[in-house]
């Protein structure tokens, strides 16, 4: 894709969450998203053929920007991955309790594991040498980072990166014991 089209698709999935602040997705029109994104609904539908249209880019385009952030930060360890989940979606924050306040959770979360669960297998973490054999324990590990993440989305608390992750993997090595 080339570096306009691409600017058109990013204006246009900005203009979705400017919008969610102040309107409920139900009720957003292309009209709307195109006018706020200063592109015309030509462009739009070159792009989307709807408004979840846009929801998906956006989710995919962060998960591949996950990855790319687990790659920037060189993690070896479970701690660093964790680290780098949560400081990545706590930069997410905002848009996150947007679609939260328009109950697009659940939706983001089985949409985002699809992507996950598809990438992994290309992944280079030093515990993903058989994909074949991970994927409950993969599964089970994203259900669980998303569920802290969404606790947190849900109380309002602040996100604790280093904190979170030296928790989870002390309470993992804990519950270890009692695996037989």
């Amino acid at each position: 894709m080339n570096t306009r089209a691409l600017a058109s698709q990013n204006k246009i999935i900005a203009a979705l969450f400017l919008k969610l602040a102040t309107e409920p997705f139900s009720d957003l029109t292309i009209a709307e998203i195109s006018a706020a994104a200063g592109v015309s609904r030509k462009t739009f539908y070159r792009h989307f053929s709807n408004k979840t249209a846009v929801l998906n880019c956006y989710l995919k385009q962060t998960v591949f920007a996950y990855f790319q952030q687990v790659k920037k930060d060189h993690c070896v360890t479970y701690k660093e991955v964790l680290i780098s989940f949560f400081t990545f979606w706590n930069n997410e924050y905002d848009r996150m309790q947007l679609l939260k306040r328009n109950q697009l959770l659940m939706y983001t979360l089985n949409l985002q594991r699809e992507y996950i669960v598809s990438a992994l297998p290309k992944g280079d973490l030093a515990w993903h040498q058989d994909f074949s054999t991970e994927l409950v324990i993969d599964l089970f590990s994203i259900g669980g980072l998303w569920n802290v993440y969404f606790y947190h989305l849900d109380k309002e608390i602040p996100l604790e990166p280093q904190f979170l992750a030296t928790e989870i993997v002390n309470k993992l090595k804990t519950f270890t014991q009692y695996l037989e």
